[in-house]
């Protein structure tokens, strides 16, 4: 019995990888992700942060990081009023998920020319 188990776990392995953009610090890795997610789901930062399980400030922190890290904004904010806030990831946030996604399919030796795409940022 234990060689079927260890034949079938043998067949259900697969790689993983973790994909961070970093300049001194991460800023852009599957946190953002996740957040960004949840903001598109959801429509509101706060609404997100407590489906994530974490503070309001930790989200808008996240957010900051990853904006100040490409240069640009990722989440869309329409203020409150008198039919509350909304929010969503803008392009650049969804082509930030899709920066990542792409990087993990095995295109790792193109990140530049990904990072110049998804974010319109100058590398040198």
């Amino acid at each position: 019995m234990q060689q079927l188990v260890k034949l079938h776990n043998a067949k259900m392995m697969y790689s993983q990888a973790e994909v961070k953009l970093v300049n001194q610090k991460p800023f852009f890795e599957q946190g953002t992700l996740t957040l960004l997610h949840q903001i598109e789901l959801l429509g509101s930062v706060r609404e997100a942060c407590a489906s994530m399980g974490i503070s309001y400030s930790k989200g808008w922190s996240i957010i900051h990081d990853a904006e100040d890290g490409v240069g640009c904004r990722i989440v869309e904010r329409q203020p409150g009023g008198k039919n509350g806030s909304t929010a969503s990831a803008s392009v650049q946030g969804k082509n930030g998920w899709n920066y990542l996604k792409s990087i993990k399919a095995g295109s790792g030796g193109r990140q530049r020319e990904y990072l110049k795409k998804f974010f319109y940022r100058a590398i040198s």
